[in-house]
């Protein structure tokens, strides 16, 4: 289990991580206690294993059948559809309910080029926090995706 309070500290530590000065930390922390949603008290984390396993599921089985359509099927659809996604499977197939996985918010770039608002997905594993970018099927290893979007986390819904 993962309290509410310990989400938190552990997001404004990715913050700072992510922050070139101390002066940006402080301004993005403010943003992100105004614009961020952390409902529950308590989030129950699932395992790396099933994560892993349900992420090459979507890649293989899922992913396929979902179509980028500007406006109508785009990031934000697609981190919904993670989501829903992600806790059917983890029903189904670990008899697990999970709270632990919901949007991320926040802005990309490519080559240090703001491109511009994005959504994708924060997942509690174990005890850790993860981001999940649902267009690709792939865990986010700090901030970055394989094929070199950079991420900037603004806010959560969780």
């Amino acid at each position: 289990m993962i309290t509410r309070r310990e989400l938190y500290r552990k997001l404004l530590k990715i913050l700072k991580m992510n922050s070139s000065s101390y002066i940006e930390y402080v301004f993005r922390r403010i943003l992100f206690s105004f614009r961020s949603w952390i409902f529950d008290e308590l989030y129950y984390p699932v395992s790396l294993d099933a994560l892993l396993d349900a992420l090459d599921y979507w890649r293989t089985e899922v992913l396929p059948g979902l179509v980028y359509t500007p406006e109508v099927m785009d990031c934000d659809d697609f981190a919904i559809q993670f989501i829903n996604f992600i806790r059917r499977y983890l029903y189904n197939n670990y008899n697990e309910e999970t709270n632990s996985i919901g949007i991320a918010l926040g802005v990309i770039y490519k080559s240090n080029e703001l491109l511009g608002g994005h959504a994708w997905n924060i997942i509690l594993v174990n005890n850790s926090v993860y981001f999940i970018e649902p267009q690709l099927g792939e865990i986010l290893l700090n901030l970055k995706s394989s094929d070199g979007f950079k991420y900037k986390l603004l806010a959560v819904i969780i």
